[in-house]
């Protein structure tokens, strides 16, 4: 499941794999350094409340009693409010949590003479912020710690009365508020972009890669790969450009044997036309002179494919609807039965020499043994599909693949008193597919053969 969900390209689960691992261990640091930020802030803010009510003591020991609550009452501030007393508001300490925190502080900061005694002011005595000077929950400056996290002090002085002070202890800000949650994914989205750039450029050679073999699946003569990059994009271009150029020898090699076989063949059919000269025999003289006809046929079409096979005939954009057209008006001047279907253009990247002579072997095959041709031409969204249809007896089904192999000719109809060596649908195929396409066979339910060519629309 968790496959069939990540993208496909190389790209795209590079980028989830490091989405997911970048979003887990963000939020993993920032859980941890929450956590270690509040609880710093809670022990800063107790130190800081401690330093507060000791200097309170210090000044509140050092003034006379008769000022002593005048003096609370000038130090009292917002959220901090403080009273002088002969009693303790705090009964007992049951100090946990912040209040923990400060009474630790107190104890360090005060003298040891001093009882400290801390704890949060909703488990005081029942009425006990009542007995405060400055009014009960409700009345007075003491209504803002009826709902706040509030903590009560009492601190004894050296005299034996005691200072008293009731704080509100501000939660820390948090961490995860708007503000900070936009810039962690304004950061992640930054850094997201940064790595898609980099890996898109990593695996940029495998996309060269990728067209480069598809290239060499229809042009044997495209250009090699640039050598340049990392060093193992450097050995694997290097080793793609040797198989590139293995290849298109390889090729090369077998078309100029085949050439130079042919081509010496004509020697001795020559003598053996001579021969067959002085047969007395008529009937057997000339059975001898059609096959040498017949093999002097097919010498000249092996040549002749062989010498167009050789041409490194230059790719340039063409129009296969203007192409099929005119072949159809050339089949019709000639008084062949042809017609064409399609759109008025059809823009395609090809060999055009080589097309033309690979469709008109089809037009030619469906009017010598069909009686005619309908060529019609269907754009798709990726591909031409060409239509050539007759409406001759057709080919039997189990020898509908083998007529593409060279010399290979169907008795009947299409056999070799009609014309041809076998080499035009062995010719056509190959230069179909040397164009990224390809060509199928097919009987019509209403009669006749259905040839279909497949060319893409980007070659």
């Amino acid at each position: 499941m968790i496959m069939r969900l990540m993208p496909q390209s190389i790209l795209g689960r590079a980028m989830a794999v490091l989405a997911i691992g970048l979003v887990l261990s963000h939020l993993a640091a920032l859980a941890l350094y929450s956590g270690n930020r509040e609880e710093a802030l809670t022990t800063l803010g107790g130190r800081q409340t401690a330093e507060r009510i000791v200097g309170l003591a210090t000044a509140m020991s050092d003034a006379p009693p008769s000022q002593r609550e005048q003096l609370a009452r000038s130090m009292s501030r917002h959220g901090f409010f403080v009273s002088w007393s002969t009693e303790p508001y705090v009964a007992r300490e049951h100090a946990r949590g912040f209040s923990a925190i400060i009474a630790g502080e107190l104890g360090r900061l005060a003298s040891p003479s001093m009882d400290v005694r801390v704890q949060p002011s909703n488990e005081g005595p029942q009425g006990m912020l009542g007995n405060a000077p400055w009014g009960g929950p409700g009345r007075g400056p003491m209504h803002e710690f009826s709902h706040q996290r509030s903590f009560m002090i009492s601190l004894k002085l050296a005299d034996g009365s005691w200072l008293n002070a009731v704080i509100r202890a501000d939660q820390p800000e948090k961490l995860w508020r708007g503000r900070f949650l936009m810039g962690f994914a304004a950061t992640t989205l930054i850094t997201l972009l940064l790595a898609a750039w980099a890996v898109s450029r990593a695996v940029r050679p495998l996309r060269l890669f990728a067209g480069a073999a598809e290239r060499l699946g229809t042009d044997m003569a495209a250009p090699p790969l640039d050598e340049s990059g990392p060093a193992e994009v450097k050995k694997a271009a290097h080793a793609f450009n040797r198989m590139q150029e293995r290849l298109k020898r390889f090729v090369d090699d077998r078309t100029r044997m085949l050439a130079a076989i042919s081509h010496d063949l004509r020697t001795p059919l020559t003598r053996m036309r001579l021969r067959a000269e002085f047969v007395d025999d008529e009937e057997t003289r000339a059975k001898m002179l059609a096959d040498l006809d017949e093999m002097e046929a097919m010498i000249g079409a092996t040549l002749a494919f062989a010498r167009d096979d050789a041409k490194a005939e230059e790719r340039r954009p063409i129009d296969l609807a203007q192409l099929l057209s005119g072949l159809a008006t050339d089949m019709q001047e000639t008084g062949r039965k042809a017609a064409f279907f399609g759109p008025e253009t059809a823009p395609f990247t090809g060999a055009p020499i080589a097309l033309k002579r690979a469709i008109s072997n089809l037009v030619d095959n469906a009017i010598a043994y069909g009686g005619g041709a309908d060529i019609s031409l269907t754009a798709h969204s990726d591909r031409y599909e060409i239509s050539i249809a007759d409406e001759g007896p057709g080919i039997p089904e189990d020898l509908q693949e083998r007529v593409f192999a060279p010399f290979f000719r169907v008795e009947g109809s299409r056999s070799r008193e009609t014309g041809g060596v076998g080499l035009g649908l062995s010719v056509a195929r190959d230069i179909l597919r040397g164009h990224g396409g390809d060509i199928s066979l097919a009987n019509r339910q209403e009669g006749g053969l259905r040839v279909t060519v497949s060319l893409p629309r980007i070659s």
